[in-house]
């Protein structure tokens, strides 16, 4: 006689076959081995068929963003861009054997992309690439003229270098002000009112680059990221003129006087607030992320 022993449960049955099913668990005869005498599987057990469950199939797409060339995968493009915070409609289709295909205009909050297949494709190309395209620029921004100077400015990266200067020193001038309040050395104030003084006169050549590039680079799109970084832009111009004319005029408002004297260090705060969240941004466009 044979001995058969259950896989499931260890019940062993002795007889010529095994049993429909095993007495003890309820396991089909399929889950029963022969065994030796010691009980030793003689062969190893046939594992029961698993029934497959089928899963819908998802196709997966590529879009690209049309204002900064960030790469989107999945079945529909995001309702926003993560980089720019350009909208859905802003979004074509990349295929490898095709044109890019234009999104259609869902939303009001925003442009869509170009009419025909071939503008779009021309635009995807280059997207966030640091390409010339300036189709809604002004018509003086357009134009020959400047149009050297513009290109130039984009191409040899105008705005990144010219944006390092108050990024640098605007720091450095804040700490000066607030180690001249702690420890009263007027020193301290008059470097950060040199500091300053480079900061203020810079910020009107990072605006003006950063508004190229914005025109150049990214074809003046209006989204969420443009705005804060224009925004910003400004404050910190505005902020770092009143705080060079403040205190070239009056450098002792570090040390004396407690109303204006908060009033300064607030203004101070605001304007490196805002240059930070303007180079958190600008880090977002450029490291897409």
């Amino acid at each position: 006689m044979t001995r058969w022993k259950c896989t499931a449960c260890g019940y062993v049955h002795t007889g010529d076959a095994p049993p429909e099913k095993c007495p003890v668990c309820g396991a089909p005869k399929d889950r029963f081995v022969e065994v030796d005498d010691d009980g030793t599987p003689k062969s190893a057990p046939t594992p029961p068929a698993e029934e497959k469950i089928a899963e819908p199939e998802q196709t997966m797409k590529k879009w690209k963003c049309t204002v900064c060339g960030y790469i989107h995968t999945g079945p529909e493009p995001p309702e926003k861009c993560p980089v720019c915070g350009a909208p859905k409609n802003r979004f074509v289709e990349v295929t490898d054997d095709s044109a890019p295909k234009p999104v259609p205009a869902e939303t009001a909050d925003g442009p869509g992309p170009k009419n025909t297949p071939a503008e779009a494709a021309s635009e995807d190309e280059t997207a966030g690439q640091g390409q010339i395209d300036a189709a809604n620029a002004p018509a003086w921004f357009r134009g020959p003229k400047y149009r050297m100077l513009f290109d130039m400015l984009t191409k040899f990266h105008g705005h990144p270098i010219s944006v390092h200067i108050p990024n640098g020193l605007l720091p450095v001038a804040v700490l000066f002000v607030f180690l001249s309040a702690i420890f009263s050395i007027n020193g301290m104030a008059m470097a950060a009112v040199y500091n300053l003084g480079v900061v203020a006169l810079s910020m009107p050549l990072v605006l003006f680059t950063g508004w190229v590039d914005w025109q150049n680079r990214f074809n003046g799109a209006r989204t969420h990221v443009f705005n804060v970084k224009i925004a910003c832009g400004i404050t910190v111009t505005v902020t770092s003129w009143i705080l060079f004319i403040w205190l070239l005029i009056s450098p002792e408002v570090v040390t004396t006087g407690q109303a204006p004297r908060v009033a300064f260090f607030v203004i101070n705060l605001i304007m490196l607030g805002a240059a930070a969240t303007a180079g958190w941004y600008g880090g977002k466009l450029v490291f897409r992320e």
